[in-house]
């Protein structure tokens, strides 16, 4: 190749390495607002929670084999559990009323925010709503302020009262942490059985080496689960995955 056709080819090259250049500037000014935008002083809000309560399991029994029927089902427990660690802004403001500081305050056994729980946990059970009361302390009449003190009761139990024995006040109840709870999430097959067209349907056998079980984080619309785990099944007859 010639000195001269050398020289072109350089001054191409050039040419476009500053176009490249050129072209790339245009673009800076994302690239510093991007940067800018990064150092500007930023606050990160994080939500304060309350832990979920952690009394003595004998304690939690005890208080509803006093206050509760002796038929009282599982899941209206639960509800009622659910129905106060799910509601601390209620919980503060019922707990306040309960305490007067100021001149012209009463104080009030049972506020017209927890009769409003009351009222709705009555509602949601109908007839089964008398399963909250001893058989010889249900009146009909007094069934809504009757379970509204209940549920102040059954909130001091689990802890969940922004006031200490005493009564000195400690700190507001935020949303309760429910992280203690949650269930271990196991990814299974969806059949019980072989589903292999030329096998009899026998059961499926769960074939993946403790140490070898693969742990993952479970996204399920909006909640996030943290140490789910996946199961592999063999057919016990075919020995199809």
């Amino acid at each position: 190749m010639s000195d001269n056709c050398l020289k072109t080819k350089t001054k191409e090259l050039n040419i476009l390495f500053y176009r490249y250049l050129a072209y790339l500037a245009s673009f800076m000014w994302i690239f510093w607002l991007i940067l800018g935008l990064a150092l500007l002083p930023t606050t990160v809000a994080t939500q304060n929670q309350t832990p979920f309560p952690n009394i003595p399991f004998h304690l939690f029994s005890q208080f509803v084999e006093t206050n509760f029927d002796n038929n009282v089902s599982l899941s209206t427990v639960l509800m009622v559990l659910f129905s106060l660690t799910d509601n601390p802004e209620l919980l503060n403001l019922h707990f306040r009323q309960t305490h007067p500081v100021f001149r012209g305050e009463n104080k009030v056994t049972v506020s017209s925010w927890l009769k409003a729980l009351a009222r709705g946990i009555q509602d949601r059970l109908g007839d089964n709503v008398q399963q909250l009361f001893r058989a010889q302390s249900y009146y009909a009449h007094s069934v809504n302020r009757d379970l509204a003190v209940t549920l102040n009761n059954f909130s001091e139990c689990l802890g969940l009262t922004p006031y200490d024995a005493s009564g000195k006040f400690q700190k507001k109840l935020h949303p309760v942490a429910h992280g203690a709870i949650e269930p271990v999430q196991m990814l299974c097959p969806i059949s019980m059985s072989c589903t292999t067209s030329s096998c009899y349907p026998c059961h499926l056998e769960q074939i993946t080496k403790s140490c070898s079980i693969p742990e993952i984080t479970l996204i399920q619309g909006t909640s996030v689960s943290k140490g789910s785990y996946v199961l592999t099944g063999e057919c016990h007859s075919c020995k199809t995955y």
